[in-house]
């Protein structure tokens, strides 16, 4: 059986950005003072990546979404694991 080239109901492309929610910090910072959080997580984020997360959360359609990242070993660290 063949297969043709994948369809998407929207394609977007750009950037995004690697965000770290921090989790157990008091609601109110207080200046000049180191803080320990007790969690933390990264998550993709960055407006085209939200979009595109949206797109399919609101259509239930497949949404594709194309960036580029560098190739240094942060990056293959935090995205590729």
């Amino acid at each position: 059986m063949t297969h043709g080239p994948e369809r998407f109901d929207v394609t977007l492309a750009g950037e995004f950005n690697l965000d770290l929610m921090l989790y157990g910090l008091p609601e109110t910072l207080p200046a000049e003072r180191e803080l320990l959080a007790k969690r933390a997580e990264t998550m993709l984020g960055g407006s085209p990546a939200i979009t595109a997360h949206n797109s399919t959360t609101a259509t239930g359609g497949v949404t594709a979404f194309q960036s580029r990242t560098p190739c240094s070993n942060f990056w293959q660290n935090m995205c590729c694991r």
